[in-house]
């Protein structure tokens, strides 16, 4: 009995000292391969990547153009004292010259026909004769800085696409971005840009609503979706905007960060591809949706407008979408 006893504390003494070896160990190796002593270091750069300021028109096209350009797919309204007591802003001017599209309000239904025709007009008309025609009109900038530059962006509520107008925006193309000199933004009048828009309500193609600009100011490589990440602007509003831009520097090995330098990787790259990462999950769900439904969703932002899918394939793309969603977002890192 007494010679079973010593046996089990040696197995208890020998298991013990073996867990401690192993923290020990484990310890030691942390402990030697990462810094204990951490330092903050405060520093104000001289120059300051500026932010890209987007803004979208929630109205995908001018009705009055649409109508001129498709009549048969335009009507008056069925009862114009009632629509007129509902949307006043129609009728400032003639009511009898008033036409609408034929959504099923007010008028006969072929939004089938009309929505297809809202794609002509983006895939076609939109390029050849500007989104200042057909959409709405470049906002007036004020201060340096490039041109802004039209982007379109898809409305999967609404099956359209809507017209965006961005300022020193880089998810495509090869161009620098814009930079400031820190000591400009306290100069008066303390400001970076200055954007005016300008839109009417009775440019509205759906007539239960009024057209709305969605801001958006966000990083100039990453893209947004303004329905999701945008803020609505009202009439007749000035807006001041004060902007923090903030950096986050991961640390380098032994740290496992996991972190991708896509500014290096563009430059080593002869200035082309994703500039982030978010850029880079894009690509890859486009990828995806080319090869598995045949259709262009995926990006945020497009620079050209391409064949969405059609209403009757909505559906399951979107429930491909979220199926997906997890897979994808773990192929796209990993790749």
């Amino acid at each position: 009995m007494r010679l079973i006893w010593k046996l089990l504390k040696s197995a208890i003494f020998i298991v013990c000292v073996g867990c401690f070896s192993w923290q020990s160990t484990d310890f030691f190796q942390l402990y030697f391969t990462y810094p204990t002593a951490t330092s903050v270091d405060l520093t104000f750069p001289d120059e300051l990547i500026k932010p890209a300021i987007t803004m979208c028109n929630s109205n995908p096209v001018k009705r009055e153009d649409f109508c001129n350009k498709y009549p048969h797919l335009c009507q008056e309204p069925s009862n114009v004292t009632a629509f007129c007591e509902k949307h006043p802003y129609f009728c400032e001017y003639d009511p009898s010259n008033i036409v609408i599209p034929k959504l099923n309000y007010y008028a006969r239904d072929n939004r089938n026909e009309a929505y297809d025709a809202l794609f002509e007009i983006y895939s076609h008309y939109i390029m050849e004769e500007g989104a200042d025609y057909w959409s709405w009109e470049s906002p007036y900038k004020s201060g340096r800085g490039s041109k802004m530059k039209a982007t379109f962006v898809y409305d999967y509520s609404r099956i359209v696409f809507i017209t965006c107008y961005s300022s020193n925006l880089h998810i495509y193309g090869n161009e620098e971005v814009e930079t400031i000199y820190s000591e400009e933004t306290f100069r008066i009048p303390n400001s970076m840009n200055g954007f005016v828009t300008e839109i009417r309500d009775y440019d509205t193609f759906f007539p239960w609503s009024v057209p709305r600009i969605l801001l958006s100011v966000h990083s100039p490589f990453v893209p947004i979706n303004p329905f999701d990440e945008g803020m609505i602007l009202e009439k007749y509003h000035e807006y001041y905007i004060n902007v923090r831009m903030e950096e986050e520097h991961l640390l380098e090995s032994p740290y496992q960060t996991n972190c991708t330098d896509y500014e290096d990787l563009w430059k080593k790259n002869n200035k082309t591809g994703p500039r982030s990462q978010e850029m880079c999950r894009e690509r890859c769900r486009w990828n995806f949706f080319q090869s598995c439904n045949g259709c262009e969703n995926g990006f945020s932002m497009v620079e050209k407008p391409k064949r969405m899918c059609k209403p009757g394939r909505l559906f399951s793309v979107l429930a491909w979408k979220i199926v997906i969603v997890a897979v994808l977002n773990s192929r796209c890192s990993q790749n």
